[in-house]
C-alpha cells in the first residue's frame, strides 16, 4: 500500500506540478517513475503474491480452527474472543449482497479515478481561466483528464481479475473483484466517451476537425481515428458484456473479450504513443500476463500431461483424475473449496472451471474431479467430453491442459456454532474436502488437548435425481452416515427426486421413492443388505413422475398423503471394495 501511495503521490508531483520534461519522449521523469514507482510496485506484487501462497495452509487452518473449541468457555468468553464472530469486514449488505471490504475497495476505485480526471485540471485550472472563450481551453481539458481517467481505468480492469494478487492477501476473492472489474469496464468506456466528446467540442470551437482528423500522416489526424476505432472497440465490448448476452452466447462474449480488449488497448497506445500512457497500463498488463502464464508453466512440470476420464452413463457424471509427473513427488497442497481449469484442445480453446473432490491429506499424488455431465444438450462441452471417457468403470487417458490450483481458502462462515449444507447432485463435490477437513481437525485437536472439546454441528442435506447417481459418491456417503468421526457432528439427510430413468414405461412391480420392489418369493432382493439412511422423495405429492419432459410417466408410490418421509438405502453395491477394507466401513 505505502507503494501504491507513493506511486500517487510521484505522479501528481513529477507528471502534473514539474512536467520534467515535455510528455513526448523519454527524459528524468520516466526514469524516476520506473525505477522509484513502477518496477517496485511490481516486485511487491509478486513477493506479496507467492508470499500468500505460501501462507495458504495457515489461512486455511484459521478459517477451519473455528470449527471446536474448549468446552470450558462461555458464550460471553467467545464473544469477547470473537471466536463465533464473523468480521465486520466480512459481513453483507442487505439489498446488493457485498461485503463492507468491497464496498470499501470500491470507494477506493471511484476516488482514485475520479484523482486521475482532476490531476490535469488541478495542473492547468490557471491556464484554462485565462484563455478566451474559456469553452475552448475547459473542451479541451476535460478531454484531457478524462482520457487519462479512461487509461487508469484500463489498468484496474486487468489487476481486479488476476487469479493470484495481492488483494487475495488482503481477504479479497476472486467472486468479491469481479464486480469492480465490470465497475471499471464501464468506466473505461464512460471517460473515453466524454474524452472524445471534449476534444470533438474544442476541434470544433477552433475549427481544427479537418485538421486534426484526417488520413496525410503529417498530423496526428491518422492516431485520432486509431481513437475513434478504439472508441467503437469498446463500445462493442461493452455491449457484449451485458449479462443477457454474456450468458447465452458465453463462446461470443469471451472471444470477443479477448480480441476486442487487444483491439482497444492497442489502439489506445497507438493513438496516444507516449511513454506517459505506459505508466497506467504496463504494470497491469505485465501482473496480468505472468498470473496466467506462470501456472502453465509451473503446472507442466508438476502434473502429468495425460488425465485419466471415466463416464457413469447411469449417473451422468465424469469422474477425471490428475495425477502428478512424478508419482514419487506428491502435488503441491490443495484446499477445500479449490478449483482448477480444464482444456481440451480438440473439444474447445476455452477452459472451463471444476472445484476438486479429493483430499489432498489422502491421497497427495493425485486429485479427483466429478463432473456431471448435460446429456440432453449435445452442444455442451461436458456432453463432448463424456463422448470420449471409457465406459463401463474403464478409464480412457486423454491429454488436457491443467490450470491452477485456485482458490482464497477461507471459510469464515464456519465460525458458526451450527451450520446448513444444502447440496444437489454434483454440488456435493465442493463440500467433500471441507467435512472430511472439519473432520480431521476436530479429531486431531481433541487428541491434541487434555480438556473436553465442543464442537460444530452441521446438517449436511443433498439431493439426488436418482438412486444411480450414488454409485458416484458411496464411498463418501457411506462414511459419513456411519463413521464417529463424522456422526458426531454431522447429520446427513439424503433427497431422491425420482426413479431411475433407465426404468422401463410399462413397469409391473410397484415402485417406492423410485425402488422397485421385488414381488418374487424367487430369493433375497439385492436391496436387503444395505446401510440405512433417512431419505425424502423430495415431491410435493405421492407421485413420482419419471420419464423425458415430453412424455412423463406418472407412478404411484405407497407414501401417506400427509406425508413424503420414506427411508432409502445405499446397498453394499455403492461401496467399492477398497472401501469396505477400510476401517471406518
Amino acid at each position: 500500500m505505502l507503494v501504491v501511495l507513493a506511486f500517487w503521490l510521484g505522479d501528481y508531483e513529477f507528471l502534473w506540478m514539474q512536467a520534467v520534461p515535455e510528455v513526448y519522449w523519454v527524459g528524468k521523469r520516466d526514469y524516476y517513475f520506473w525505477g522509484l514507482c513502477i518496477a517496485p510496485s511490481i516486485l511487491s506484487h509478486f513477493v506479496t503474491m507467492w508470499g500468500h501462497y505460501y501462507r495458504s495452509d495457515s489461512v486455511f487452518q484459521k478459517s477451519i480452527d473455528r470449527v471446536s473449541w474448549s468446552a470450558s468457555l462461555s458464550l460471553q468468553e467467545r464473544n469477547v474472543k470473537r471466536l463465533n464472530q464473523i468480521s465486520i469486514w466480512e459481513r453483507k449488505d442487505r439489498w446488493y449482497g457485498y461485503t463492507v471490504k468491497c464496498w470499501v475497495l470500491m470507494f477506493i476505485a471511484s476516488g482514485v479515478n475520479l484523482v486521475w480526471f482532476i490531476q490535469p485540471l488541478a495542473g492547468n485550472i490557471g491556464k484554462a481561466l485565462e484563455h478566451e472563450p474559456p469553452l475552448h481551453a475547459w473542451s479541451a481539458y476535460i478531454g484531457w483528464g478524462s482520457g487519462y481517467a479512461a487509461m487508469g481505468a484500463c489498468g484496474m480492469v486487468l489487476f481486479v481479475v488476476l487469479r493470484r494478487s495481492m488483494l487475495q492477501a488482503l481477504g479479497f476473492t476472486y467472486a468479491d473483484l469481479l464486480p469492480l472489474h465490470r465497475g471499471m469496464g464501464w468506466a473505461v468506456f464512460y471517460w473515453s466517451l466524454i474524452h472524445t466528446i471534449g476534444y470533438m467540442v474544442h476541434f470544433i470551437a477552433e475549427g481544427d476537425v479537418a485538421a486534426e482528423i484526417n488520413f496525410d500522416g503529417e498530423t496526428r489526424g491518422p492516431q485520432n481515428i486509431l481513437g475513434f476505432v478504439a472508441l467503437v472497440a469498446m463500445g462493442i465490448l461493452v455491449l457484449l458484456s451485458r449479462p443477457n448476452i454474456r450468458r447465452r452466447f458465453y463462446n461470443t462474449f469471451l472471444l470477443s473479450h479477448r480480441y476486442l480488449t487487444i483491439i482497444s488497448l492497442a489502439t489506445t497506445l497507438m493513438h496516444y504513443p507516449y511513454f506517459m500512457t505506459w505508466y497506467y497500463v504496463v504494470p497491469s498488463m505485465c501482473l496480468f500476463l505472468a498470473d496466467r502464464f506462470i501456472p502453465k508453466i509451473t503446472q507442466s512440470f508438476s502434473i502429468a500431461p495425460d488425465v485419466a476420464c471415466s463416464f457413469n452413463k447411469e449417473a451422468d457424471v465424469l469422474t477425471i483424475v490428475i495425477t502428478s509427473r512424478n508419482r514419487l513427488e506428491p502435488l503441491k497442497p490443495y484446499y477445500a473449496g479449490d478449483y482448477v481449469n480444464l482444456q481440451l484442445r480438440s473439444l474447445s480453446e476455452i477452459y472451463h472451471p471444476f472445484t476438486i473432490a479429493s483430499y489432498w491429506p489422502e491421497d497427495p499424488y493425485s486429485m479427483t474431479l466429478y463432473i456431471r455431465t448435460f446429456g440432453g444438450n449435445k452442444k455442451s462441452w461436458t456432453h463432448a467430453l463424456s463422448e470420449l471417457c471409457g465406459k463401463d468403470g474403464e478409464s480412457t487417458l486423454l491429454k488436457m491442459n491443467v490450470e491452477g490450483v485456485f482458490g482464497d481458502r477461507q471459510h469464515d462462515y464456519l465460525c458458526s456454532d451450527t451450520i446448513v449444507i444444502l447440496a444437489a447432485g454434483a454440488a456435493i463435490t465442493t463440500f467433500m474436502p471441507l467435512i472430511k477437513s472439519i473432520a480431521a481437525h476436530i479429531d486431531a485437536k481433541s487428541s491434541a488437548s487434555s480438556e473436553p472439546q465442543t464442537t460444530i454441528k452441521a446438517y449436511l442435506i443433498c439431493t439426488f435425481r436418482y438412486e444411480s447417481e450414488l454409485y458416484c459418491y458411496g464411498d463418501f456417503l457411506h462414511q459419513i452416515s456411519n463413521d464417529p468421526r463424522f456422526t458426531s457432528w454431522l447429520k446427513t439427510t439424503i433427497h431422491v427426486s425420482r426413479p431411475e430413468k433407465t426404468l422401463p414405461i410399462s413397469l409391473k412391480a410397484p415402485v417406492v421413492a423410485g425402488r422397485e420392489h421385488n414381488n418374487n418369493n424367487d430369493g433375497e432382493h439385492p436391496y436387503d443388505q444395505r446401510e440405512r439412511i433417512a431419505c425424502s422423495t423430495g415431491a410435493s405429492s405421492p407421485t413420482i413422475t419419471t420419464g423425458s419432459f415430453d412424455e412423463p410417466v406418472q407412478l404411484q408410490t405407497t407414501l401417506p398423503q400427509d406425508s413424503h418421509i420414506v427411508t432409502v438405502s445405499i446397498p453394499a453395491a455403492f461401496v467399492s471394495q477398497q472401501q469396505k477394507t477400510d476401517k471406518y466401513a
